[in-house]
């Protein structure tokens, strides 16, 4: 018959639950890393990264591909020294991790039956493993050897890893079918507002007849501003609505009408880009010119 690993106690009055697992557990898991350490017997830690795909980078960071994967370590070769209730950073880690080589490496492993985490040791920028154990079973499965964090495991969290792996997988695979909305200023005055999908964007940067590009993962007619700023840093006029003398929004009480003092009411600012009427506001011009 195995042994179990346990602490004498006198009665639940004298030691709750809660104390007498937060005690066995950072006991026994320390005094287990220790012997790992000892012996160089592995101890694994397995946790969540994220890969990210570099096939299009720079392309458009808002489509930037990436997906879920794990990274094993075994602590036994990064640390050397384990202790209990020692401080690091200002904050006193249940276990403390340390090498003797690199003093800069460290680890806290916090022990949770009821009380989690406080907020300010996760931002405090410390890595953390952080055990939440209900059981004396759990205690014990975590002391054979594994820590398993992969895929956000609910008995095991971590705090401040920000590991991401580069990648070249998928070869731009990864793009396949997304869409963006682009603008376009080309060198003879036309200008062109359109979903496109990534290829296609990646053609138009190279193509030497458009003066002004801009492209967005998410299209807004509040984005019109951003683009008028950036066309008149390149002296190119965009002719849209809001950037012209006839333009104005009208309030009816219950919502905004965008409305030309020539036409009436239009459905869409960009309506400015063919329109014969187009005349840049004088008050767009002071702006820029300030």
């Amino acid at each position: 018959m195995k042994n179990r690993h346990h602490f004498a106690h006198k009665s639940e009055s004298a030691c709750s639950k809660e104390t007498y697992l937060h005690k066995m557990a950072k006991e026994l898991i320390c005094t287990t890393i220790k012997k790992h350490f000892l012996t160089r017997k592995p101890f694994l830690l397995a946790y969540p990264v994220r890969e990210k795909c570099v096939s299009n980078a720079g392309l458009i960071p808002a489509f930037e591909c990436s997906t879920r994967s794990f990274r094993t370590i075994d602590l036994s070769k990064v640390f050397d020294l384990a202790e209990t209730e020692r401080e690091a950073g200002g904050f006193r880690a249940d276990i403390l991790l340390r090498s003797s080589v690199d003093r800069q490496k460290r680890l806290l492993i916090e022990v949770a039956v009821n009380h989690r985490c406080s907020e300010a040791k996760k931002r405090s920028g410390l890595p953390i493993v952080e055990l939440n154990l209900e059981s004396e079973e759990a205690v014990e499965k975590i002391a054979s050897g594994f820590i398993d964090a992969r895929w956000e495991h609910p008995r095991v969290s971590t705090y401040n890893f920000n590991d991401v792996r580069l990648t070249n997988k998928c070869s731009g695979a990864c793009v396949q079918g997304r869409k963006v909305t682009v603008f376009m200023a080309f060198k003879n005055g036309r200008q062109i507002i359109k979903e496109v999908d990534l290829w296609t964007l990646r053609r138009l940067q190279g193509n030497d007849d458009i003066r002004f590009i801009k492209w967005f993962s998410v299209w807004e007619e509040s984005n019109w501003k951003a683009l008028v700023d950036e066309g008149r840093k390149l002296g190119v006029v965009l002719r849209n609505c809001r950037n012209c003398k006839h333009f104005e929004i009208v309030e009816d009480g219950q919502s905004r009408i965008l409305y030309c003092s020539e036409v009436g009411p239009i459905k869409s600012s960009r309506r400015g880009m063919g329109c014969s009427m187009f005349f840049p506001s004088p008050e767009m011009d002071r702006e820029h010119s300030q």
